[in-house]
């Protein structure tokens, strides 16, 4: 008889509709070792990509000023085709350095943040004769900034 009280608690809890229906919820309602990993994904830092600067100049300063500006110790390398690689160690440090380095002019580059990276989505099948406007006004709606890029 237990049992089947435990079983009814279980559904007990199950969503009503499918748009109720989230699987983060499920995950997150489940205890088990995979939610035990979960703290410690918590305290890793994330990863931020280094800058490459072609040609500085007074490498030594250039550090002490991008330090000064993030409030952090930014470390950097010298490369052997007269580029200075910076790490910075936060994406915010990442942010002002990127700033700083288009505000005075200087060669660089870089990979995207993962934040700032734009999604590209696919719609296959579409007539062509199909309004994208209504697409468009509802990713608006949504706070997305959509453009058209069409493919025959």
């Amino acid at each position: 008889m237990k049992d089947i009280d435990n079983q009814q608690g279980l559904f007990s809890r199950t969503a009503k509709t499918p748009s109720e229906i989230n699987l983060r919820s499920f995950q997150n309602s489940q205890h088990g070792p995979a939610t035990a990993n979960n703290s410690n994904n918590a305290n890793k830092s994330r990863y931020v990509p280094p800058i490459h600067i072609d040609n500085p100049k007074n490498v030594p300063q250039l550090l002490d000023l991008l330090s000064e500006i993030t409030k952090e110790k930014i470390t950097g390398r010298m490369m052997n085709n007269d580029k200075l690689k910076i790490f910075p160690p936060t994406p915010e440090a990442h942010k002002a350095i990127q700033n700083k380095i288009t505000q005075d002019g200087m060669k660089s580059h870089t990979y995207e943040l993962n934040d700032e990276k734009q999604i590209k989505v696919v719609i296959r099948g579409l007539s062509k004769d199909f309004d994208t406007s209504v697409i468009i006004s509802h990713l608006q709606n949504q706070e997305f900034a959509p453009f058209l890029s069409s493919y025959s």
